[in-house]
């Protein structure tokens, strides 16, 4: 983030929030990914996503990992396995 402009900050961590906020109340509103099992896949922005999962025990929702989607998407799984 340090190479984004003010602007461009600001719009991505509004986004991020009101996905956070969006989760929090329905922790199942995004889509489960296909590839790994009860990790959910919640899009931020078209180049942006992060996977979370539910942690009932603890009644918390774990952001696992920021996912640029440029990335070569082999450098996810060891990010989440």
């Amino acid at each position: 983030m340090e190479e984004w402009g003010d602007e461009v900050k600001e719009t991505f961590l509004n986004k991020f929030k009101q996905k956070i906020d969006q989760i929090s109340t329905q922790p199942e509103n995004c889509p489960k990914s296909e590839e790994f099992g009860g990790i959910y896949k919640c899009v931020v922005t078209k180049q942006t996503t992060f996977f979370d999962q539910v942690n009932p025990t603890l009644d918390e929702i774990e952001i696992i990992t920021l996912f640029d989607t440029r990335q070569d998407p082999n450098s996810l799984k060891k990010d989440i396995l």
